[in-house]
């Protein structure tokens, strides 16, 4: 059986599905880049601290909502959220692929004159899973949008989809964590040439 959820939201089977209401936290955001840093003694390229499109659903304690834990008859247990912030976590993924890319990138420098500026904006989070009886697959995208300016200017722009399908017997959760990882590390990689042109004055 296969279900489709809607942005930030995904199907937790029975590996999550405890006392009713309560949420089940994901304490593990890991974000490990496709290569080390590259040495490059060039300008500065600023990195902002990624807002989010549309605002992302939250508990009442204020915690950033990942998903939904369902039964088989898709009704709602309680939630899945993720104990860490997604913009720190998306931001400095964003100055790691970019240092690799050989940038001499930073997260949070400072606006100054002819110093290009990387904004990013987190547009969708999406997981699909399928629910098995030994093990679990979990099917994610995320998709970031890409501003560079330089001077207040906007030099460009990059729109780019990530995705991966993890499978195996493991808690739901971390099913999830490992999911969104590599999606968010192959939408760096797609959005990186295009990225390092604009950062550098190239067209």
């Amino acid at each position: 059986m296969k279900i489709k959820l809607a942005a930030a939201s995904l199907f937790a089977a029975t590996l999550l599905i405890g006392c009713k209401g309560v949420d089940q936290r994901m304490t593990r955001l890991d974000y490990m880049p496709s290569k080390p840093a590259q040495a490059n003694s060039g300008p500065a390229v600023g990195v902002i601290m990624p807002a989010e499109a549309h605002g992302l659903a939250r508990n009442a304690n204020g915690e950033v909502l990942v998903g939904d834990v369902v039964t088989r008859h898709d009704k709602r247990r309680a939630g899945v959220v993720s104990v860490k912030p997604l913009a720190p976590w998306v931001g400095k993924a964003v100055e790691e692929e970019l240092r690799a890319a050989g940038v001499n990138a930073g997260l949070g420098l400072e606006a100054k004159a002819g110093r290009p500026i990387v904004k990013t904006e987190i547009q969708q989070v999406l997981n699909e899973s399928d629910s098995r009886w030994s093990d679990a697959v979990v099917e994610t995208t995320i998709r970031l949008g890409f501003t560079v300016e330089r001077d207040g200017i906007t030099v460009g722009t990059v729109d780019s989809t990530g995705k991966a399908r993890v499978e195996r017997a493991a808690e739901f959760k971390d099913l999830v964590s490992d999911g969104m990882e590599q999606a968010l590390r192959d939408c760096l990689l797609k959005a990186m040439p295009r990225l390092v042109q604009l950062t550098q004055g190239t067209r």
